[in-house]
């Protein structure tokens, strides 16, 4: 069943991504969104119902970190639980602390709704929780597996993940980079906080880091710079 218009109106007017795409790619996108509305549980604390609109943002951050990979599932095998508010704190109380997302190793994804929201709100400052927040996941489920890429990144090569993630960690924690400081703090939130640049903002993230930038597009089967605006034009 196709999303209804005032959904597609929403998007348009909320995604960056999905903009830039064109007719055949905002169908695939949309599919997408569909796919993982009827495969995956979301939900409000208590088991609250979360807004459309909500949970369209959520669908579309999603179907944007997995447009290059349709064939994929995200890793989130006990959905999404979504807090009131900008944040939650160690205790999960509501509007306390300063925590606006989560991706604990067992249970939902945890996220807050208005910074979800403000995620969205800036198409380039390259800041997006949920796209932070799944990425721990896709990068804790690709440690697990071993994370070889020598047949995508070619040249003889065959640096693990970990090699990758490793060596880029320790350039920005002793030279600094276009990255936030929270970059530093460990290689988990590194790439953590990559995703969300080359989701938002590649141009800067592929002029800082290549490699690295190299291994998000192999491993997303995409480039972002061919969908978004370049924000200097």
């Amino acid at each position: 069943m196709p999303l209804p218009p005032p959904w597609l109106e929403y998007l348009l007017g909320h995604s960056a991504y999905y903009r830039g795409l064109d007719d055949e790619a905002r169908n695939k996108f949309e599919r997408d969104i569909r796919l993982f509305f009827s495969d995956n549980n979301i939900k409000g604390i208590g088991g609250a119902e979360v807004t459309w609109k909500t949970r369209l943002l959520i669908g579309a951050g999603v179907a944007a970190m997995l447009h290059g990979r349709p064939e994929w599932e995200p890793p989130l095998p006990d959905g999404i639980t979504v807090y009131p508010g900008l944040s939650f704190d160690r205790n999960y109380r509501v509007e306390k602390g300063n925590i606006a997302g989560q991706a604990p190793e067992r249970g939902p994804l945890l996220i807050a709704e208005e910074s979800l929201k403000q995620g969205f709100a800036d198409a380039h400052d390259g800041h997006n929780v949920l796209i932070h927040e799944l990425a721990h996941f896709f990068d804790r489920e690709q440690r697990k597996v071993g994370g070889r890429y020598s047949r995508r990144l070619g040249r003889g090569r065959s640096d693990s993940w970990a090699d990758i993630m490793s060596r880029e960690w320790q350039k920005h924690t002793q030279q600094g980079s276009i990255l936030p400081a929270y970059a530093a703090l460990n290689e988990a939130e590194f790439f953590a906080v990559t995703c969300e640049m080359f989701f938002e903002n590649p141009r800067p993230l592929h002029a800082a880091h290549p490699e690295l930038y190299q291994l998000l597009q192999d491993f997303y089967n995409q480039d972002p710079r061919q969908i978004l605006p370049d924000r200097a034009g």
